[in-house]
């Protein structure tokens, strides 16, 4: 009896969890110091940030929020004072229906998690306004940042500068999200960072990635990290591999590139499939130590007259590729190795295919030879089953990556875009 009063006593007077919370700052009655329910509602994410443990949820109502300044470059102005857990992770999420942007009045991240694992950043537009930063995940791992909006502008700097940034933090994934506009003298102005020794397993996907000095800027010691069903266009640069530390392995597949893929550097075992890119090139490294990258699958739309489906410039040939085959060209393809060496070598497609590679390739005259329909890219059938395993060439489905209308905060809604947004997408339809 006396146990089993006991456990009763336990169940009710200690905390249940998980826990959800409110913030609204509208609300008439909020306050921090509220119990955080939906009637009376907190009324900063700072404050939810600091009491928010692992399996709580808090859902954040409508409004502009300036979360302060973020105390330095390492820290986003809101961290979450714990940690969730693989199982239970610590949510800060958008009521559903509700925008929500968030603000800084200094430094430069505005959320994200330095130290603490397993956060979710859920449905927020982050004005980055003038700062370096949007969202940082530091030293964190398990951290998803999902269906958010971050939005840059140009700064006068070559050093750091990124919409999402992700650095030491292993098995972190980015998707669904829309990140434009962070602009600079440098491709250290990025979209989206991946940096440094611990970023590994990083997932980026899903994302609508345009309008940024680079897209995407996987800067050093990227370890098996994934960019897949991404659109990236109006980049100055769509993807810059590392350039620091190494080797490097990415895989990159069933994404919509409107420019090449920069592998740079150190790379051991990249793989570069699936890909519908509308441009002059597939794929390139201009420093040392790209070797054994495997690229298929690949459809390549140029509208000219060339492509320079791979130029390593450091490496020749016999280790720069493991495997090349199952592209589709609608221009002739040229493979250049080694020009910073003392044997350049520069190949043509039938001398591709004599030393071994490209022999399943196809080079047609037009992308009318390539589509059914060139408005929602069906392939026709004769490429359904060209590829390296018995399956279709390109993205899986193109027409639902170039739907900017799944991304974002409101990705499964409709949402209204602009001309220039619209007429991206059509000038290639057509």
């Amino acid at each position: 009896m006396w146990l089993t009063v006991f456990g009763l006593a336990l169940m009710f007077c200690g905390p249940v969890r998980p826990a959800t919370y409110h913030v609204e700052q509208s609300h008439a009655q909020a306050d921090d110091e509220n119990p955080g329910t939906e009637a009376l509602p907190w009324k900063t994410i700072n404050h939810a940030a600091a009491v928010l443990q692992a399996g709580d949820t808090v859902l954040v109502k409508k409004g502009t929020y300036n979360v302060g300044a973020s105390p330095n470059w390492a820290v986003p102005a809101v961290n979450p004072s714990h940690s969730g857990t693989q199982r239970d992770p610590i949510t800060f999420k958008t009521y559903l229906g509700h925008a929500v942007q968030i603000t800084t009045a200094g430094g430069q991240a505005a959320i994200g998690s330095n130290s603490r694992d397993y956060i979710v950043w859920e449905g927020f537009v982050v004005n980055m306004a003038d700062r370096a930063k949007g969202i940082l995940v530091m030293g964190a791992k398990g951290c998803t940042i999902s269906r958010c909006e971050v939005i840059g502008n140009y700064i006068a700097s070559t050093d750091n500068h990124d919409g999402i940034r992700i650095e030491r933090a292993p098995d972190c994934r980015v998707h669904h999200c829309i990140i434009r506009g962070i602009k600079g003298n440098s491709i250290n102005s990025a979209g989206i960072k991946v940096y440094s020794k611990g970023a590994k397993h990083v997932i980026i996907e899903d994302n609508y990635i345009h309008g940024n000095t680079a897209g995407v800027f996987d800067k050093d010691f990227g370890v098996e990290n994934t960019y897949r069903r991404n659109y990236f266009t109006r980049n100055r640069t769509q993807f810059y591999g590392n350039n620091q530390g190494g080797p490097a392995r990415y895989y990159i597949y069933d994404n919509v590139f409107d420019g090449k893929i920069e592998l740079h550097a150190a790379n051991t075992g990249t793989e570069i499939h699936d890909n519908l890119l509308r441009c002059d090139q597939l794929a390139g490294a201009w420093a040392g130590g790209v070797v054994s990258t495997k690229i298929w699958n690949n459809i390549v739309i140029s509208k000219g007259s060339s492509i320079m489906a791979c130029q390593i410039k450091k490496q020749q040939l016999s280790s720069a590729l493991a495997y090349m085959d199952y592209n589709i060209y609608d221009a002739n393809p040229i493979y250049d190795f080694g020009e910073y060496t003392s044997n350049h070598q520069r190949l043509l497609f039938d001398q591709m295919r004599s030393a071994g590679f490209e022999e399943n390739s196809h080079v047609v005259s037009s992308t009318k030879e390539i589509f059914e329909d060139e408005k929602s890219y069906r392939l026709l059938p004769k490429w359904k089953t060209v590829g390296r395993y018995g399956d279709a060439a390109g993205p899986a489905n193109i027409a639902l990556i170039l739907d900017i209308a799944r991304y974002g905060p409101f990705g499964n809604r409709k949402r209204s875009c602009s001309n220039s947004q619209t007429l991206e997408v059509k000038k290639w339809k057509n």
